[in-house]
This record gives C-alpha cells, structure tokens and sequence, in this order.
C-alpha cells in the first residue's frame, strides 16, 4: 500500500512544483484558497460518480435480470422443470409397462 501511495504522492507533488513556476499555468492553485472553490469540487465528483454508476453498472444489472428470468422459464424454475420431467416419465413407464401386465 505504501508503494502505490508514494507513486500517487510523487506525480501530484510534481505536479504542484511545475505548475507554480509558469505565468500561465494550466490550473491556478491561487484557486484552492477559496472555500467556495474547495466546496464545489467535491460535488463535481459526487455528480460524475453518480454518472458513472447509472451508466455502468445499472445496464448490467438489468441484463442480470434479464438473464434470470429466461433461466426460470417464464416463472417455471429449473427445479419445477425438473420434477415435471420426472412425473412424465415415470408416466411414461406405467403406460408401457401396462400393456405387458394386461398380456
């Protein structure tokens, strides 16, 4: 945990070393003094958060469900199924073997 910290902490200290030098930089840190600047950030990656979660993984999970239900079979589970192909069957068996009982 800590190697990944030190690589996240050294391109950000990088980053904040090259940016005061130039006049023009590409984010003014200046910014970060202000309060309201510091408060709106935070929203911005709530909201794209949210974003991302109702784009990604809410699909899926209608996908999921999608999936479910053509595995129950219109409302019929695999085990229901199952037992009916039993009875069947075992249907079946009497049905023949009643011809050779009657003979």
């Amino acid at each position: 945990m800590g190697d990944v910290m030190q690589a996240t902490l050294l391109p950000f200290a990088a980053f904040g070393l090259i940016e005061r030098v130039p006049t023009r930089p590409t984010l003014d840190l200046s910014f970060f003094r202000f309060l309201r600047f510091v408060g709106a950030k935070p929203l911005a990656v709530v909201l794209a958060y949210a974003f991302v979660v109702l784009i990604v993984p809410l699909p899926v999970r209608f996908i999921g469900n999608a999936t479910l239900r053509a595995k129950h079979c219109n409302g019929i589970t695999w085990q229901r199924f199952r037992e009916v192909r039993a009875l069947r069957q075992t249907a079946l068996r009497r049905r023949a073997e009643e011809p050779a009982a009657l003979q």
